[in-house]
C-alpha cells in the first residue's frame, strides 16, 4: 500500500484513528447529541470522515479501519452495560490503568504510553471537572459556544508544539524511540489530556461564568 504524505509507524490492523475517532463520537453523541439538531450529524461526518481518510491516505486497509470502528462500538456497549449493573464510587475508567502501567514495564510502545497517559489524565480531569469546576456544558449563547470550541481548540495546538519545542524528542524517536522519548511522550500527553477535562473548562467557567455555571 501506497501512503500519502508520511508513512506511519507500526501495525495497521486494526486502526487506532478509527477506534479513536469512533469512541469519542460516542461519547460525545452521548453528552451533547440532543443538545442541537445540528450537532449528532455532524459528529457522524467528523468520524467518517476520519475513517475514510486512513484508508484514502494508505494507511490502513479498510478491514483495519472497520475492526478499528467494531471494537469501539463493542467496548462502548460493554462499558455501559457493567456501568447499569455495578455501581462505581470512582471513575470505572481508572480500573483500567493499573493494568496499563504494569504493560508500560513490560513493553515500550509509544501507543501504549500515549494511550495510558490520556486515559489516566482524562478520568482525572474529569474528576477534577466535576468536583471543583462544574461547567454546563449547554449553557450559554452560540457565541459563547463557539468561542469555546476556538479557544480550548487554539490552546490545545499551541501545548501540543509547545511541549515538543520544550520537550523535544530524540534523533531516533521516529524509528527506535528510547525510554525518555516514551516518557516525554507520556508527560505531553498528560498535560494535554487535563488541559482538555480539566484546564479548559476551568477556564472557561471563569471566561464566561455568566453563562456557564451550574
Amino acid at each position: 500500500m501506497t501512503s500519502i504524505g508520511e508513512a506511519s509507524l507500526g501495525t495497521s490492523f486494526p486502526s487506532g484513528h478509527a477506534q479513536n475517532a469512533t469512541m469519542l463520537g460516542l461519547l460525545l453523541n452521548e453528552r451533547y447529541g440532543t443538545f442541537k439538531k445540528w450537532v449528532r450529524p455532524a459528529i457522524i461526518i467528523m468520524v467518517l470522515l476520519v475513517l475514510v481518510s486512513r484508508v484514502y491516505l494508505g494507511q490502513h486497509y479498510p478491514s483495519d479501519v472497520l475492526v478499528g470502528l467494531l471494537a469501539s462500538i463493542l467496548l462502548y456497549q460493554l462499558f455501559n452495560y457493567l456501568a447499569s449493573i455495578y455501581t462505581l464510587k470512582i471513575n470505572p475508567t481508572l480500573i483500567t490503568v493499573p493494568i496499563f502501567l504494569v504493560f508500560m514495564i513490560f513493553i515500550q510502545d509509544k501507543n501504549l504510553y500515549v494511550a495510558t497517559a490520556g486515559i489516566m489524565f482524562f478520568a482525572i480531569g474529569h474528576y477534577l471537572e466535576g468536583k471543583y469546576v462544574k461547567l454546563d456544558p449547554k449553557a450559554g449563547p452560540t457565541w459563547v459556544h463557539v468561542s469555546k470550541f476556538l479557544i480550548g481548540l487554539v490552546v490545545t495546538l499551541l501545548l501540543k508544539e509547545g511541549l515538543e519545542a520544550l520537550l523535544p524528542y530524540s534523533d531516533l524517536a521516529d524509528t527506535a524511540p528510547s525510554l525518555t522519548d516514551l516518557y516525554l511522550d507520556f508527560i505531553r500527553y498528560a498535560i494535554i489530556c487535563l488541559w482538555i477535562t480539566y484546564g479548559a473548562m476551568a477556564s472557561f467557567k471563569l471566561l464566561f461564568k455568566k453563562y456557564v455555571t451550574i
